[in-house]
C-alpha cells in the first residue's frame, strides 16, 4: 500500500502510481484519487486484479504490423475495466505482452476490447490472458485488426441444458427446438436444442 498525504488547500487528482523496489518495476496502480485540503488516503495494489495479455501476431501476414499506440479493456460478466494502453512493437511474428491492472469486478472474464490508433493494422493468431498470474483460456484466431478499428474478441462459452419432459399426452414432439440463454445483459443467438 502507499499512504499519500496531502498539506494545504489545493488538492491533489493522482491518475497512476508506479512502484519501483530496488530499480525493479514492481506494480502500476491506474485509477483515479482525489484527495481534498489535508487529506490522506491509504491505496493498495491489493483492491486490484492483474491482467497480463499476451498476443502473437501473423508471420507472413498481409499487413506489416504497426508502430501505432494499442489500448485494451477487459470485459467480463459483470462489468469491462476502463481503456489501458498496451505498449509494444507489433511486428510480423511478434510476441507482445502487456499487464494492466484495474480494481473494476468484471466477474467472469470474457473478452478483451482492442482498439488500435493511426493508419496502420495488424494481424492477431492468438490471445492469452492471465489474470491475477492465473491462465485463463487462450482463445486462437485469424483477426484483423485494421487502423483505427476497436474488435471485441472473446472467449466460447458452452451451456449445458438438462431438461425433463413430462409423461402426460402431448408433453412430446418431433419437431426440432430452439433456445437462446438471456442473462441480464444480454442473450446469446438462438441455437437448435439436440438431446437424445
Amino acid at each position: 500500500c502507499v499512504i499519500w498525504r496531502t498539506t494545504g488547500d489545493d488538492g491533489v487528482r493522482l491518475t497512476q502510481i508506479a512502484m519501483t523496489i530496488n530499480g525493479v518495476s514492481s506494480s502500476t496502480i491506474t485509477k483515479e484519487y482525489v484527495l481534498d485540503d489535508d487529506e490522506t488516503k491509504t491505496i493498495c495494489i491489493d483492491d486490484y486484479d492483474s491482467y497480463t495479455l499476451t498476443v502473437t501476431l501473423r508471420d507472413q501476414a498481409a499487413s506489416d504490423g504497426t508502430n501505432a499506440a494499442q489500448y485494451v479493456k477487459v470485459h467480463g460478466t459483470s462489468g469491462t475495466t476502463l481503456e489501458y494502453p498496451c505498449p509494444g512493437v507489433f511486428a510480423q511474428g511478434a510476441t507482445v505482452t502487456c499487464t494492466v491492472t484495474s480494481d473494476v469486478d468484471i466477474g467472469e472474464y470474457r473478452c478483451v476490447i482492442w482498439r488500435t490508433s493511426g493508419t496502420e493494422g495488424w494481424d492477431l493468431v492468438q490471445l492469452g490472458m492471465a489474470i491475477n498470474d492465473v491462465t485463463m483460456t487462450t482463445i486462437n484466431t485469424a483477426l484483423l485488426i485494421g487502423s483505427g478499428e476497436t474488435k471485441t474478441i472473446c472467449i466460447d462459452v458452452e451451456y449445458q441444458l438438462a431438461v425433463t419432459i413430462g409423461t402426460s399426452t402431448n408433453s412430446g414432439t418431433e419437431d426440432a427446438q430452439y433456445v437462446a440463454i438471456l442473462g441480464t445483459r444480454s442473450q446469446t443467438e438462438e441455437q437448435q436444442c439436440v438431446g437424445a
